[in-house]
């Protein structure tokens, strides 16, 4: 693990740690900074299915998601440790976003 993340690791540590004995005083405001950074830093770790994909990130048919793939937009399945089903990250999809926004 290299040094930043073990930073990441220490402060998500010590947030938790706040978060359980009550000491978090955050607001709203701050507190959405936090998820959206948290989700920002997991976006090439969670498993995205094609259904998923479609329905919430690109909100297109699977049609026009397998033509993606097909081009190259979108790049070819993950298959991950016992799981039979196929899966991308969300970071995968960023060309294809920026594809859909420049041909609307």
């Amino acid at each position: 693990m290299n040094n930043k993340l073990k930073i990441v690791r220490e402060l998500l540590v010590q947030c938790i740690n706040n978060i359980d004995t009550g000491n978090c005083k955050d607001d709203d405001e701050s507190l959405n900074s936090v998820i959206e950074s948290l989700s920002i830093l997991n976006r090439g770790i969670a498993r995205v299915s094609k259904i998923e994909a479609c329905e919430k990130i690109l909100k297109c048919s699977t049609r026009t998601f397998e033509n993606y793939v097909a081009l190259g937009i979108i790049p070819k399945a993950h298959k991950v440790g016992h799981f039979k089903e196929l899966c991308w990250t969300e970071k995968d999809f960023d060309k294809a976003k920026e594809y859909r926004k420049l041909n609307k």
